[in-house]
């Protein structure tokens, strides 16, 4: 949490280089391309982005970098 004080378990993933699906470094623009169109076993990427950028602005954190996409994926998605 921003404050400092934990508030429950995580899961984390890193992408590595050695990842044969491990994207690299991209433009904004690109990821957004990339993320309407990939789809996981869990589902759509696009949905999975836009309900975390959700869940973390609901939880008071503020990751610019996940609210910037939404914010592009929200619009070309209109």
């Amino acid at each position: 949490h921003p404050d400092g004080t934990a508030f429950g378990d995580a899961w984390v993933w890193i992408a590595h280089p050695d990842n044969p699906n491990w994207a690299g470094p991209s433009a904004d623009d690109a990821l957004t391309a990339q993320i309407r169109s990939a789809h996981g076993p869990s589902g759509a990427n696009l949905e999975y982005v836009l309900e975390l950028a959700d869940a973390l602005a609901a939880a008071g954190i503020d990751d610019e970098h996940i609210a910037g996409l939404a914010a592009s994926l929200r619009r070309t998605d209109d």
